[in-house]
């Protein structure tokens, strides 16, 4: 029985020895992973710092809502041509050809503009008693047809200064605008 209480203590020991040597090794390998740890965990730091967010840059925000402005305005004008609210499919053509056609001798046109239901015609004249037989023809081509005209204003030119002191020439023609709305006085 001694014998056998001998070699169970042997046992024991030679159990307790080698659990030791695991326990040591097990902490030997937990400082390892700590240090790691540690390791990856400044390096993860560093690489936040490095790459992490940054601040907005004015410049880019700036650009980003001057851009998103101008698409918006680009969108409003696309969906106006589709609707035709500012100038028909066809463009500025028609009205062209429609004050050609109706030239009048002694009428000749300055300026046009055209933009919605905006219309405005100016030119001169060297008898103003053709710029209403003008305006009637002109009423008679498809394009004018429902165009209202709310103004025609018909004024003398300023007298064009002479040189060397002489007294200015007065212009020998009328000055006339047809506009389709009244401007806002600025």
């Amino acid at each position: 029985m001694a014998q056998a209480l001998g070699l169970i203590a042997l046992g024991l020991a030679a159990v307790y020895g080698y659990a030791r040597y695991q326990v040591a090794n097990l902490q030997t390998e937990t400082e390892q992973a700590g240090k790691r740890q540690e390791a990856v965990q400044a390096r993860l730091a560093r690489i936040s710092q490095q790459f992490g967010p940054r601040q907005k840059s004015a410049e880019l925000e700036g650009n980003i809502k001057r851009a998103e402005t101008e698409l918006l305005a680009l969108a409003e004008v696309q969906a106006a041509l589709k609707q035709g609210g500012l100038v028909s499919a066809s463009g500025f053509s028609p009205y062209f050809k429609a004050l050609a056609r109706q030239a009048v001798e002694g009428v000749w046109l300055t300026g046009f503009s055209i933009a919605g239901s905006e219309m405005a015609i100016s030119g001169r004249t060297t008898k103003p008693g053709l710029v209403p037989d003008y305006i009637h023809r002109l009423g008679g081509e498809q394009v004018m047809q429902g165009r209202k005209f709310a103004m025609l204003e018909m004024r003398q030119p300023e007298t064009i200064a002479a040189k060397d002191g002489k007294p200015g020439a007065t212009p020998r023609y009328i000055e006339f605008t047809l506009q389709s709305a009244l401007k806002e006085a600025k």
